[in-house]
């Protein structure tokens, strides 16, 4: 067993899955990921989505082996778990989040709770986190949790992304809702046909981090996330001048993840938070945020984390990827600037507060919200095309691997790009 892994290992190493628009459709892979199952190491999946349907691919056979459906809309994003890579999530347009088990075959017969004042088992439907009355699919997967949107706790608009923790039984996920929120993930229910679990509660949600829809979220560290939002149009306090205000790229921590997972102690199977939780917590601490520039980067930014496999810990800093038009942003987190603590509320008095309320004139330019600036000299950057060349095609996604030596992006037209380190 142990060649054969080896030997698909060096094979498969270095290879780039990437979606675009069929030639006898005008629908388009909007997302795909690598996955393996634990019951076929040897043969490496691609799952790639196309509007609601979820379809995975052997590409050591070369045909597609499953096929899902659940979600009710387009679904946003696919990923995979970065050590179970057997388990998937996808977002949709539906306002949920589906978690996939590819180790197990879908569900052909519904199995859901009673609900009342029924006596029989409710026919609701994906809508609700339950089964369908009619099959899930075919080959293999199935869907074992539903993240439920909705006003108790979930996500009320779109999803947009979502991220798995490395070690703990946490995924992240954000929308247009402006809202980025934590769950857990329950364990999974042993049995031949077990109903679908729902999720409605998260253990973190806020939607004050950002002040437009976060497009993506990606872990750092331990407690520690990365989250970036597209521009906002805000509306001044002194006239009714609107205004756009940039995106923005937060760092920030997760302060309760001790509470929920002590260190040095086993996992708890039942976790549940308060309404403080759920609802805008304050639970969180904004490490730095950047002012991103204009036009908007890519609808995703990607995160590259060297991780010992034992301890789970950072070897080397995370670096981010962001891609910005024609040029390609590679930003070392420990970079970063602290943000800058916001000013006291009595540092001002409150007689020469009301007085720049009073005023009919429109304020000096000094005076205006400070929008932020882009920092040109963050990080390094990558530019594509000759210099002074006119039309340079944009970049749409970027990722890094192959231990930080390889970096991987496509652009809007079709085009791929791929960078080697030559120092190694």
């Amino acid at each position: 067993m142990i060649p054969e892994w080896k030997k698909m290992i060096q094979y498969w190493s270095g290879t780039i899955a990437v979606g675009t628009v069929g030639q006898k459709t005008n629908e388009g892979v909007t997302s795909v990921c690598w996955a393996l199952s634990r019951n076929q190491p040897l043969n490496p999946f691609i799952v790639f989505c196309c509007t609601s349907l979820l379809y995975v691919v052997d590409v050591r056979l070369c045909q597609i082996v499953g096929y899902l459906r659940g979600h009710g809309g387009a679904i946003t994003s696919i990923t995979a778990h970065p050590t179970t890579p057997d388990i998937l999530c996808t977002t949709a347009r539906d306002f949920t989040a589906r978690i996939y088990d590819l180790t197990l075959n879908p569900t052909q017969e519904p199995n859901n709770p009673e609900w009342m004042p029924g006596t029989g088992p409710s026919r609701a439907g994906a809508a609700h986190g339950l089964h369908m009355t009619e099959p899930e699919g075919k080959g293999i997967g199935r869907c074992v949790v539903v993240l439920c949107g909705g006003r108790s706790g979930g996500h009320q608009s779109v999803v947009h992304d979502a991220a798995f923790h490395p070690l703990l039984p946490l995924i992240a996920t954000c929308g247009m809702d402006r809202a980025v929120k934590i769950w857990r993930l329950p364990p999974s229910v042993e049995g031949e046909n077990p109903p679908i679990q729902r999720e409605d509660k998260p253990l973190f949600s806020s939607s004050c981090v950002h002040k437009a829809r976060v497009l993506s979220i990606n872990w750092v560290s331990h407690d520690i996330l990365v989250t970036h939002s597209a521009p906002a149009p805000m509306r001044r306090e002194e006239s009714d001048e609107w205004y756009e205000e940039p995106g923005t790229m937060v760092l920030w921590k997760w302060l309760s993840t001790d509470r929920f997972f002590p260190p040095n102690q086993p996992f708890q199977e039942v976790l549940r938070g308060c309404a403080a939780d759920y609802q805008d917590s304050a639970s969180f601490k904004i490490l730095s945020s950047v002012s991103l520039p204009y036009p908007p980067p890519s609808f995703r930014l990607s995160i590259y984390r060297s991780v010992d496999p034992v301890t789970g810990l950072n070897v080397d800093d995370p670096l981010i990827l962001l891609p910005l038009s024609n040029t390609l942003r590679i930003i070392n987190v420990c970079h970063l600037s602290p943000r800058e603590p916001p000013p006291f509320p009595l540092d001002e008095p409150e007689v020469v507060m009301m007085t720049k309320r009073m005023r009919l004139e429109e304020p000096d330019q000094e005076e205006r919200e400070d929008l932020g600036t882009w920092q040109e000299d963050l990080g390094w950057k990558i530019v594509l095309g000759a210099p002074g060349e006119q039309e340079v095609e944009e970049i749409e996604a970027a990722n890094m691997g192959l231990d930080g030596r390889v970096i991987a992006a496509v652009g809007r037209k079709g085009s791929l790009w791929i960078w080697v380190d030559s120092t190694s």
